[in-house]
């Protein structure tokens, strides 16, 4: 699946024609898959023979081809019902920015990893056997994620500084009355237009191996783009309304 984006370039562009990059209920895997998609099958490695100006250059031309702009995608965080709250008395909705925890590969707390994207299939049950000879049933799961990578610092400047040691996201309050807040309360998002960055795109793959105590065997990918915010808004996505204004850059 393509996702066009043409036209979108700024910020302003970005946020005043929701409805051009608001498409689908799949909006945030159907861009994931496709970015990701798009960097693999393109070679992003600096070559022997070429300037690091040369490699951007070439960068930044295969972006522009791809998404009509050349550094920036946009991109839709998912809003779960843990990360919403609403206030009746005060008629005000509190809204968290969405966090997961990666489950292929280690990740600091110099990156802040943003969900895109999560699917978990079951493949099959089968028949093991332990070391000791003890025979026992398991299932075979296969798990897909997507992040967003965005560094702590820009990830404080874009959505506020929560503490790169808490665990606490930050968090927006926007006034509705009860009938508008029922009426987003399964369809909200924030929208990131963000500048992508070196790496660019990465897959870290984890295999967790059943046993007697946890008789599941995981097999995890996980897909991280790297990118930086150039401006975040709190959106409608049945509506294709945006909220709030989270951050525009200077």
């Amino acid at each position: 699946m393509t996702v066009v984006t043409g036209g979108l370039s700024t910020c302003q562009a970005f946020r005043e024609h929701p409805e051009a990059w608001i498409h689908s209920d799949d909006f945030a895997a159907a861009i994931g898959q496709d970015l990701k998609s798009q960097l693999a099958a393109y070679p992003f490695a600096k070559g022997e023979y070429e300037t690091t100006d040369e490699q951007n250059k070439r960068i930044q031309n295969a972006l522009e081809v791809f998404f009509g702009h050349p550094e920036s995608a946009p991109f839709m965080l998912t809003v779960g019902d843990d990360q919403q709250h609403y206030d009746a008395d005060a008629g005000v909705l509190t809204v968290s920015v969405p966090s997961a925890t990666p489950r292929a590969g280690y990740h600091s707390y110099s990156e802040h990893n943003l969900p895109l994207f999560a699917n978990e299939k079951k493949v099959g049950r089968y028949l093991g056997t332990t070391r000791m000879g003890i025979k026992f049933h398991y299932e075979v799961w296969v798990r897909y994620e997507r992040f967003l990578g965005v560094p702590s610092g820009d990830f404080d400047r874009a959505f506020g500084n929560s503490g790169a040691y808490t665990f606490t996201q930050p968090s927006y309050k926007v006034e509705m009355d009860r009938e508008h807040a029922l009426a987003v309360r399964n369809n909200l998002a924030f929208a990131v237009l963000a500048r992508i960055a070196p790496p660019y795109a990465s897959t870290e793959k984890n295999d967790e191996n059943a046993s007697l105590d946890d008789p599941t065997e995981l097999a995890t990918q996980t897909d991280i783009i790297s990118a930086t915010p150039r401006c975040v808004y709190l959106v409608d996505t049945v509506h294709k309304q945006v909220l709030k204004s989270i951050y525009e850059e200077p």
